[in-house]
This record gives C-alpha cells, structure tokens and sequence, in this order.
C-alpha cells in the first residue's frame, strides 16, 4: 500500500513538471517572437529619462504593429529597422528636451534641400498609389500625374502642393518651403479652402470635401473655436507627424505668424502649444503609422533629402517628448 502511494506521488511530480516545462517553453517562445537581437543606444544599452514617471528600457528586436520590423524600447519606442543604424548617435537616456534637441541636429545633417518645382517630380515617386495616381490626402479623387495646377474653380479640377504647415507662418523661409515631410499633392480647390486655418476638429461644417475632410469652428474641447480644417481620420496621424517633425527640424524657425501661432511657439522646447499637444498627440494616436507613410519615408531618405521623419521611424516618440505636458 505504501510503495502503491509513493509511486503515485512520483507519477504526479513528473506530471507537474512536464507541465511547467511546457508553460515556461510556451512563454519562451512567445518571448522570442517579440525579441531577438540586442540594439545599442550611444551611450547605453539601458534607456531611461530624468523624470521618474519614465520606466527605464532595455533595447530589444521586436516586431511593429504594421508589417516591418523594429527595434525596440520596451520603455515605450520602437525603432523602425528600415532606419537602420540612423538614430544610432542619439542618446535617449535623457530628457525630452535633449532628445529633440538631438533630433533636430541629426535629421537637420546632410539635409538635400529639393526646389519648390522639384516637388512636383517627387510626389510622382513619394505619393502614388499602386495605380501609379496621385494619393490625395483632401479628397478622393485618383490624379494622374499630369493634373497639376494650373487654374481650377471646383473640386476635382486638379491638384497642387499644400503646405501642411502654411508658407506664410514662416515666411516662406528655406529650406522648410520645399521639405516634403510637411509639403503634399491635395486637390488645389479643397487646398484653396483650408487657406492658412490651423488644423482642428471641427464642430459645425462650413465646407466638406469629397472624402469629409471639413472646414468651420473648431470643437471647445482643445480650447480654440475659431475657425479649421480637419482632415479625415485616416490621414489625422500623417499630419500631425509631419507637425511633430516641423518644429523638431526648424526648432529655431519663427512659425507664429498668422494661425501659426495657435500650433507653435517660439522655444525651443516643447515648441508646441497646449492646443497643438492635446490635438496632435490624440490624432496620433488615433492613426498609427501607415503603410503609405513608411514607403514615403524610405523614398525621401534614400533618393530626395536623405533624412527621416523619426516620428515615422520610432513609434512612441512623441508621447516621450511631448506626453507629461498632454492634459486632455
């Protein structure tokens, strides 16, 4: 009876075993699928921030919500792997305000400034569809590349360059008139219609475009009525990363004039008002990095300005930099 009991007690410890073997293998594996090789920082391979609301982060490999791989900061970033070793002399283990500083100097070297009628050539590589149409972000109209302004009177007569960032809140300076992280192919009357109005959500349409994108009194929720454009949420994202990018690449630019001033200020850091934090990061966050937005990234890279848009490349990015100072 006794040598009975002793063998089942054996019998369920093997079971028990097996079991955890099985567990932790699971676990390993699943581990292992989300992390591989080990990416260096400049100075560390264990990121942290001053504040101590920060976790501090070791780098790992990791697979990106969208198809391609990434590097990642298990503190909150993931590094696009189509980077390569681009953000390799950047530091993160310190303050936000560092960190854009860096920023801004890195995407800012070796910058190839294109002409304001190059841009026309390059939307023809930068923003196609697998049609070979231009992608409009202001409509839903698929141009085909000869439809450039010129004179129109109504939508869908032909598209023209938007800055997404108004020439006129910096004064047309360069090279920021043709930098084609903030500069798209849009229907030139829907172009005509947003004018230099901030961006916004809007409360009460005065004018919808074709796809919804609409004009009229900004919502009180973010603090300014006055009157804006907003983009349909499929594109929200895109826009506001090419803001996170502007005042990281032209953090000395004067880009108050006009609505400028309801988007940006004139320091260095953060850079962005509270409207401009509060909007932005909720449409980033709202739409997430696109396909369409890594492509055009890597064909600005390696054929046009040879720098990168890192609020493309690293996911997480402006939540570190601008995050604590959100209030909605």
């Amino acid at each position: 009876m006794k040598k009975s009991i002793f063998i089942a007690l054996i019998g369920a410890a093997v079971l028990g075993l097996t079991s955890c073997t099985t567990n932790n293998s699971s676990s390993s594996a699943s581990s292992s699928s989300s992390s591989s090789s080990t990416v260096s920082s400049s100075s560390s391979s264990s990121v942290s921030t001053s504040s101590s609301s920060r976790p501090s982060s070791t780098v790992t490999s990791s697979s990106s919500s969208s198809s391609s791989s990434s590097s990642g900061i298990s503190g909150g970033l993931n590094i696009s792997n189509k980077a390569g070793n681009y953000y390799s002399s950047i530091n993160f283990n310190t303050t936000p305000s560092n960190v854009k500083a860096s920023l801004s100097k890195l995407i800012s070297s070796n910058f190839n400034s294109i002409s304001y009628d190059g841009l026309k050539s390059a939307f023809k590589e930068t923003d196609t569809k697998d049609d070979r149409t231009i992608w409009d972000m202001y409509s839903n109209y698929n141009w085909n590349t000869s439809k450039v302004c010129g004179n129109y009177g109504k939508e869908g007569d032909c598209y023209n360059r938007e800055h997404s960032v108004p020439k006129s809140w910096f004064q047309e300076a360069k090279p920021a008139y043709s930098d084609l992280f903030h500069l798209y192919p849009t229907d030139g009357y829907v172009n005509g219609r947003r004018s230099n109005y901030a961006y916004g959500e809007v409360a009460n349409a005065k004018y919808t475009s074709n796809n919804g994108s609409k004009l009229g009194n900004g919502v009180e929720k973010y603090g300014y009525t006055g009157t804006v454009f907003e983009p349909i949420d499929e594109y929200k994202g895109d826009f506001a990363r090419s803001y996170f990018y502007f005042v990281t690449r032209y953090s000395d630019l004067n880009k108050t004039s006009g609505d400028g001033k309801i988007h940006f200020t004139n320091n260095s850091y953060p850079g962005l008002t509270k409207y401009s934090i509060n909007l932005l990061l909720t449409w980033n966050s709202l739409d997430p990095v696109s396909e369409k937005e890594i492509n055009r990234n890597q064909v600005i890279f390696e054929k046009y300005q040879h720098n990168r848009n890192p609020f493309i490349d690293i996911d997480g990015l402006a939540d570190f930099l601008w995050g604590d100072l959100k209030t909605i």
